[in-house]
């Protein structure tokens, strides 16, 4: 019998984050769950309840809004610390590509 994970539609399989750099980061994700012709990210967080209770709470993204969120934050990143941004070209493409 084969260990092989296959992920088939609307299945996915999480994987701890190994990258948390503070304590609200999320404690697993999948990046990439097909729920039709559609790919999104799901973000799961380990919480206890007032009780004492383990429970996971979670937020889906779309996988191209969440990059654009992600390429946004690295820019405004690169923007705080005084780093210039890359110069556009008249079709948009980034100068340092070419």
């Amino acid at each position: 019998m084969s260990n092989t994970f296959v992920k088939k539609p609307g299945n996915g399989i999480a994987f701890a984050n190994k990258f948390k750099n503070h304590p609200k980061a999320h404690d697993f994700i999948e990046t990439d769950v097909k729920i039709g012709s559609h790919s999104y990210r799901v973000k799961m967080w380990e919480k206890i309840d007032k009780n004492g209770n383990k429970f996971i709470s979670f937020n889906v993204q779309d996988n191209v809004e969440a990059e654009l969120e992600r390429h946004e934050r690295a820019m405004e990143k690169m923007r705080e610390s005084g780093d210039k941004e890359p110069e556009r070209g008249i079709h948009g493409e980034n100068e340092l590509a070419k």
